[in-house]
Formats: C-alpha cells, structure tokens, sequence
C-alpha cells in the first residue's frame, strides 16, 4: 500500500546556512568537490538541478520550471532577497537610484520572526528565519517497488510522487501559507 510523500521541515534562516544546500543536499546528500560548479556535480551525482514552483513565483517575476541558479538561492537563502537582485540593483543604478535605494529594492521584507519561549527563562527570545525548508520524501515502501519495475512504471511512480508534491504546496500556499507586512504591531497577513 501505498501512502502520499513524507514531509521533513527546518527553518532556514539568514546568513550562511544556505551553504548546506549547495555542499550536500543539491547533489544528492553527498560531497561537492571544491571548484566544481553546482550543474557539474548534479550531473556527476545524477541528480535533476532544483527548479523554480509555487503560487507566489509570479508575485516575484520568476517562472515555475525555470532552474534555480547558485547565485538566486544565495541571495534568497542568504540574504533574504530577490532572486535576480543583481539584475534589478544593476538596473535600478542605471536609472539613476542610488546604491542604497537600489539595494533596498531587492529586499524581500524583513526576516520572518519566530517567537519561542526558554525553558530556563520567562521572556520570549526572538530568532529571525527567513523561510521553511519542506522535504519531500516518498515512502519507503515506494523505494522498493521503484526498484522493482521497469523503466516505465518507474516513471509513473516518478509522476505519481511530482503529483502528490504540486498538490502539497498548491494546499499550502492556500490555506497554510501567510505573508506580513506592516509595522508598529499592525501586521496584516494575507
């Protein structure tokens, strides 16, 4: 029997951390040899480059399919900005902004702010992230019968799990998903 995708998440957060994904996750969980393009070690690794999906890629610019380069998820995951903030800070400049006009016209808004409370402390420690990291897994029991067919219902099964992904994030970005804005405590959310 089979059941729809595990679904693994972690808080990404600013700064560094979107490094892991480029030193592991996007070539196969294994090692990226110093020097070596991303689009190199994913074809030696035999791993599909990421692409662009979601609702809100329009809201943005962007295309869902469109690969999703080293430097977009940069300053995505590492700087909380548009994906072609260069191209857009570059143009900006051009029409006579300045640098720091120009650079604010990349930013994607503020960090998300994630409110938790210390077990040893009574005041809430606010850590900043930037997004979620969602993982898509199918199940065990689709591992063993994708190694199990042919090359034709493994694409089935391959379709099937791409499927159950769109779906997953159509109903996230739906019903799950909000975006705020505002300041001074009156944050709307939409």
């Amino acid at each position: 029997m089979f059941h729809g995708p595990v679904i693994s998440k972690s808080e990404v957060r600013p700064g560094d951390g979107w490094r892991y994904y480029f030193r592991g996750v996007m070539v196969g969980d294994g090692h990226r040899p110093a020097g070596t393009s991303l689009r190199a070690a994913q074809d030696q690794a035999g791993v599909p480059p990421g692409v662009w999906r979601g609702q809100g890629l329009a809201a943005v610019g962007l295309t869902a399919g469109d690969v999703v380069t080293e430097r977009q998820a940069e300053l995505l995951l590492g700087e909380g900005r548009h994906p072609d903030a260069d191209w857009i800070e570059r143009e900006r400049l051009e029409a006579g902004d300045d640098p720091a006009k120009a650079r604010r016209a990349t930013v994607l808004g503020r960090p998300i702010e994630h409110n938790r409370s210390p077990k040893t402390e009574k005041a809430k420690e606010r850590t900043p992230w930037l997004g979620m990291d969602l993982t898509f897994r199918p199940p065990p029991t689709a591992h063993i019968a994708w190694a199990l067919m042919d090359d034709q219902w493994r694409l089935v099964l391959e379709s099937c799990q791409d499927t159950a992904v769109d779906k997953t994030l159509k109903w996230l970005g739906e019903s799950v998903a909000q975006i705020r804005w505002g300041s001074g405590g009156k944050h709307r959310a939409r």
